[in-house]
């Protein structure tokens, strides 16, 4: 996941939020969460486009 150059990656909706730079650390959470309340606050964040 970090060898991914975000930045030349286009911003698919022009929205703020779903700016690549942006959108890695969340996609990231799933991996690196060790209780299951990390978990599932990483899952919400997803599930909520954020």
């Amino acid at each position: 996941m970090d060898t991914v150059n975000r930045s030349a990656m286009p911003n698919p909706t022009g929205n703020e939020w779903d700016d690549p730079e942006r959108v890695a650390p969340t996609l990231r959470l799933p991996a690196v969460s060790t209780t299951v309340n990390e978990t599932v606050g990483a899952a919400a964040l997803l599930a909520g486009g954020g």
